[in-house]
């Protein structure tokens, strides 16, 4: 537990400088800070993170002695193309599965650290904070989601720049490295509906389908749990990888603590309103929304326990989230915002990582020793 709390404060006190550098000199640091996590993740245990000595096993050990045709063929479909082209790539470089691990935790600490240090450098610490706290642990088990949903909050980051087409090629490589990617083309369009209709002199036809395309995403989240069942059957036909949420059906629970800490932003929200303009409202708007729906979405698992992960790709953007809401407020509410995602950060490390146990990352080990 120690290890990780204090990988997660070293990589935010390295991120402090950053909001007195220029942008041309803040790469250099955006690497600093990723190197904590980049290193613990490289030096690990095998058993650490429960899917660790599967697929990017498999990968790796294939790639030793196999073209990157030959690990695609005997990989047979159930791993998406971008992530076996990387652990080729790195394993005939480097010939080590810890330098494996270091670039698979790398592809998705620096999109992260990117961001934050150029939307929000002031508040770039609270980030890296939050990432360690939460995500960090996710990053050590379901390494291809993580990076997939990485580079989408990459690719909305881009949409709310307005540079759409850029920001639909970054979301076509997220997909290349998880099928879930596909979830970051509709939020992007969401996105793009929701600003539409809420901006100034919005005809009454953008506001009423903004309206309509909110409804329709609860629709189909209803449908998603009627029909949750009968949908894990068709993809299980469809790929190999969903056989094992067809054999733990009606084995899951409810994912209260991700539900609470999708909720938590609109609780503190109603301490002090933003003092910002009306884009940037909007901007936090969304993201709350968003995050609100992974918690939502997690709550799948009461189908099956590993549909949990669908909500990770939506509250994952808790971390531009809360920076960008201390951003947007006076000294004292940035405080409260920083100390209410302090808290619930903490607080979901505990329950998830600690006592629940997930993704089997404690205790930390390394040569055989235990951190």
């Amino acid at each position: 537990m120690a290890i990780y709390l204090a990988c997660s404060i070293i990589g935010s006190i390295l991120s402090i400088p950053i909001m007195n550098l220029t942008p041309r000199k803040r790469i250099a640091f955006i690497i600093l800070v990723s190197l904590p996590f980049c290193l613990l993740a490289a030096v690990r245990d095998i058993s650490i993170g429960t899917d660790t000595a599967l697929y990017p096993w498999f990968a790796y050990r294939v790639s030793l002695n196999h073209s990157l045709q030959g690990l695609y063929y005997l990989d047979g479909g159930n791993t998406e193309p971008m992530f076996l082209a990387t652990v080729w790539i790195v394993t005939r470089i480097f010939g080590t599965f810890s330098s494996v691990l270091f670039f698979i935790e790398a592809l998705i600490i620096i999109p992260v650290a990117f961001i934050l240090a150029y939307e929000t450098p002031n508040y770039m610490p609270l980030g890296i904070l939050m990432y360690g706290l939460v995500y960090f642990g996710f990053s050590l088990n379901i390494m291809r989601q993580m990076i997939c949903t990485s580079f989408l909050l990459l690719a909305f980051v881009i949409a709310m720049k307005g540079r759409i087409r850029c920001a639909l090629g970054v979301n076509l490589l997220a997909c290349g490295f998880h099928a879930t990617g596909v979830f970051g083309f509709a939020l992007i369009a969401y996105y793009l509906f929701l600003v539409q209709g809420r901006s100034h002199g919005a005809s009454r036809q953008k506001k009423g389908l903004s309206v309509l395309v909110t409804l329709f995403c609860i629709a189909l989240v209803c449908v998603a749990f009627v029909f949750g069942r009968e949908l894990l059957y068709i993809l299980s036909q469809l790929k190999g990888t969903y056989v094992y949420q067809v054999e733990h059906i009606d084995e899951g629970y409810t994912s209260i603590t991700v539900l609470v800490y999708g909720i938590v932003p609109y609780i503190l929200e109603h301490f002090e309103r933003g003092i910002t303009d009306q884009r940037t409202r909007i901007n936090v708007d969304v993201l709350k929304i968003v995050v609100l729906f992974g918690g939502i979405a997690a709550q799948l698992s009461v189908i099956s326990p590993e549909l949990s992960r669908i909500g990770i790709i939506f509250h994952f953007f808790s971390i531009l989230l809360y920076p960008i809401m201390a951003a947007s407020r006076t000294q004292k509410g940035s405080s409260l915002i920083w100390v209410g995602g302090l808290l619930v950060s903490f607080a979901f490390f505990i329950l998830t990582y600690v006592r629940g146990g997930a993704c089997e990352i404690i205790p930390y080990v390394i040569s055989g020793s235990e951190l």
